[in-house]
């Protein structure tokens, strides 16, 4: 009996010592375990493995490496690195993908650190997970209090062994006694993390343990003048008086999307901006006016709201910030309803609200009449919850409102539709201009809303309407737009000013008077609106007067070296923009995809179908909806039109 005891506790002491020195080896070097409990990365790491990871600056991560991130929901992602987009500072953005799941993450992670699974053992999990039960801690304390009265009375197992022996025996038993406790201790307590399905319909594994922070693309964070991040300037020309914005260049990949938000919460216009300096500190400025806008009884003041944006696919995500910088612009009434000049009482602004990701499409069905006139159904697919969502149809030509709801009613799992159908009744007759509008859709969570959005052009009339064009998906930016760096307050500006798209707040709940839209906190408070503004005048102020030596010119065009269109109205160009790229738009202008290129690219537009081929000195590629728009090298021999186009 005596011998078995002390074979158990030497057994005991090793496996204690391993237990220390990993437990050790953990806390110095930031190493943790976790669980697979899902198969989204069969068969390299199946169901039931247990991985050790360890904390490391996202910019270190490369393609390959099986990564541990932290979602927009806060779950944990454990997934390998499909390719690191974007690397700004401290941020990288990441695409992710599971080995048994046929398409990446719906979303990109942009995050400051991540774990990398450094080695993994299959089917040790499952042991861990026993171990952590209450049957194993059971019998973990039955175990303990026997060791305990081993290392208490040592010779009681045999007393008929003389004292010295006993005693040398009793400290060996003592030694490895305590070494098992150790170990049993740390088995018992020690909780080791495990992973679970995703809340998306793939095989997506989401794992528990590590902490890493989920920081989103960041805001300006540079003063431009003094010690102010955004400046404004405005003058009085022969159309609408524009305001001129100016703030400090992040560098590239960055750009820019404008959102002008009023008091209540409603937005008005967004610009996407793309600056033709890549330094970082460079000046940016870009002009914004009130076309189009309509006329209010009083004096109208908006937050114009700067966030950083990434590239689009293929370079990056197109991801936008939530958090802002910004400053206060005001519109005039009745006559000068198309004029904004500087506010004389908001000054500077700033916000800063949780992550919403946006839809991540839209679909479009058009009804014919029948019991109802005919009709557009808009549909996409749910991120979960708790997403809600906001609809805004404009008009084409002047982004004027003419609907705003909110949809609350939505499935309860993720991936499912949620829809929503657009009746000619349902639009504002008044404010209707033209026969063509355009839908457009953000996440809502609480009083925050997506800065990404989807679009859907439509037929609109009073009595019917119908789907017009594909869906555009509005998180990744505006490719018709470019803006040049200033390098003072009197050096000429090249701008260009984009049709402006946008969106409006939740039609409930929305943020008034000094409240900050999408939940964001201001670091000001404004007037309650029930009170005519402070900057109530006639005329607009005198601006600044170093805007006085700044003149607009028309922008330098960004030249097409060759464009090809399709049968259904898309364009491609080949570009310079910095680079060389093939950017693909819609009948609209509005910009589908861009992809990198050569001066010696050339393009053709399949017959009968919206796919773009690619030909360069990298081979032959194609493009269309089934490939996301990403450039796609065929299986077999090219198509004999493709063949001929391309010699």
């Amino acid at each position: 009996m005596r011998r078995m005891v002390r074979i158990a506790l030497w057994v005991g002491a090793v496996f204690g010592s391993v237990c220390i020195v990993a437990t050790v080896a953990a806390l110095a070097f930031g190493i943790k375990p976790l669980i697979f409990r899902s198969g989204s990365m069969e068969p390299d790491i199946g169901t039931g493995a247990l991985a050790f990871t360890r904390t490391v600056p996202a910019s270190d991560l490369r393609p390959g490496d099986v990564a541990c991130v932290e979602d927009q929901t806060g779950q944990r992602i454990t997934h390998r690195v499909v390719a690191v987009d974007a690397v700004a500072g401290s941020t990288a953005t990441l695409r992710l993908k599971g080995d048994a799941n046929a398409d990446e993450d719906a979303q990109p992670y942009h995050v400051e650190t991540a774990g990398r699974v450094l080695f993994h053992v299959e089917k040790l999990g499952y042991a861990v997970v026993w171990l952590s039960g209450p049957q194993a801690v059971f019998a973990g304390g039955v175990l303990v209090g026997l060791l305990v009265a081993v290392a208490v009375r040592p010779g009681w197992l045999d007393r008929r062994e003389d004292a010295s022996d006993e005693g040398g025996s009793g400290a060996r038993l003592t030694a490895g006694t305590a070494v098992a406790v150790a170990a049993l201790a740390l088995v018992s307590t020690v909780r080791v993390p495990s992973t679970a399905a995703a809340y998306t319909d793939t095989a997506t594994g989401v794992t528990g343990g590590l902490v890493t922070k989920a920081a989103f693309v960041p805001r300006i964070d540079r003063y431009v003048s003094g010690s102010s991040y955004v400046t404004c300037s405005d003058k009085s020309v022969s159309g609408p008086d524009p305001v001129t914005l100016t703030w400090s260049h992040l560098g590239a990949p960055y750009r820019y999307r404008i959102i002008l938000r009023d008091l209540d919460g409603m937005i008005w216009r967004t610009w996407d901006v793309t600056p033709t300096s890549g330094k970082t500190g460079d000046p940016v400025s870009f002009a914004i006016d009130g076309t189009g806008m309509p006329s209010h009884a009083a004096i109208w003041r908006y937050d114009a709201e700067i966030h950083t944006m990434l590239p689009g696919p293929p370079t990056s995500s197109g991801a936008v910030s939530t958090d802002w910088r910004g400053i206060g612009v005001s519109q005039h009434i009745q006559l000068g309803n198309e004029d904004l000049y500087c506010s004389t009482t908001r000054g500077e602004q700033s916000g800063s609200a949780a992550y919403v990701p946006p839809p991540t499409s839209v679909t479009c069905v058009s009804q014919p009449a029948g019991t109802q006139p005919a009709r557009a159904v808009l549909s996409w697919p749910h991120l979960g919850s708790p997403y809600t969502y906001n609809v805004s149809v404009r008009n084409e030509n002047n982004r004027n409102i003419v609907l705003r709801r909110t949809v609350t009613s939505v499935p309860a799992q993720a991936g499912q539709p949620v829809s929503t159908t657009v009746l000619g009744s349902d639009l504002d007759s008044g404010v209707l201009s033209g026969t063509t509008a355009i839908a457009e859709i953000r996440t809502v969570n609480g009083g925050a809303e997506s800065a990404g959005f989807v679009t859907q052009r439509l037929t609109v009339g009073k009595t019917a309407t119908a789907c017009a064009a594909t869906a555009l998906a509005r998180s990744a930016p505006d490719a018709a737009t470019t803006t040049a760096p200033v390098s003072g307050s009197s050096s000429t500006t090249a701008q260009a000013q984009p049709t402006p798209t946008s969106d409006t707040a939740p039609a409930t709940g929305a943020p008034t008077g000094g409240a900050s839209p999408t939940g964001a906190s201001a670091t000001t408070t404004p007037a309650d609106l029930g009170t005519p503004p402070s900057d109530t005048v006639s005329t607009p102020p005198a601006g600044p007067t170093s805007a006085t030596a700044e003149t607009t010119t028309p922008p330098p065009p960004v030249t097409a070296l060759t464009t090809a269109t399709s049968e259904g109205g898309r364009q491609a160009r080949l570009v310079q923009d910095g680079q060389w790229w093939v950017v693909v738009v819609d009948g609209s202008g509005a910009e589908v995809t861009r992809t990198a290129a050569t001066p010696d690219t050339r393009m053709h537009w399949l017959s009968g179908a919206d796919q773009l081929w690619l030909s360069s000195a990298a081979g032959p590629v194609y493009l269309d909806e089934s490939t996301g728009w990403r450039p796609t090298a065929p299986d077999g021999a090219l198509p004999a039109e493709v063949q001929a186009a391309f010699g």
